[in-house]
């Protein structure tokens, strides 16, 4: 597995766990951010994060898996933001 999580700067981790498992951490981790609000100026500014989410299987190149993940990500950020989104891969 492997997913991308969108802001400034992308990242992204590996997994061996299965597609829904990692949509679940990730919807953990998403909500946990939510919590978050920055003071600027007196002013609390909130954050989000959006991820996309992709399974990396014997059939498809990392590569391919990984450009799956940044599809799912920038349509998640095209969908609204703050939210997990899941791709197929394809090769």
């Amino acid at each position: 597995m492997t997913w991308r999580v969108g802001a400034a700067k992308s990242s992204s981790c590996s997994s061996p766990k299965p597609t829904r498992e990692l949509c679940q951490a990730s919807e953990k981790v998403r909500l946990a951010i939510a919590t978050f609000a920055i003071p600027v100026e007196g002013t609390p500014i909130l954050v989000t994060a959006s991820f996309g989410v992709a399974a990396h299987g014997p059939d498809h190149s990392l590569d391919s898996t990984i450009a799956a993940a940044d599809r799912a990500l920038y349509r998640a950020r095209e969908e609204g933001r703050d939210r997990v989104l899941v791709l197929e891969t394809s090769d």
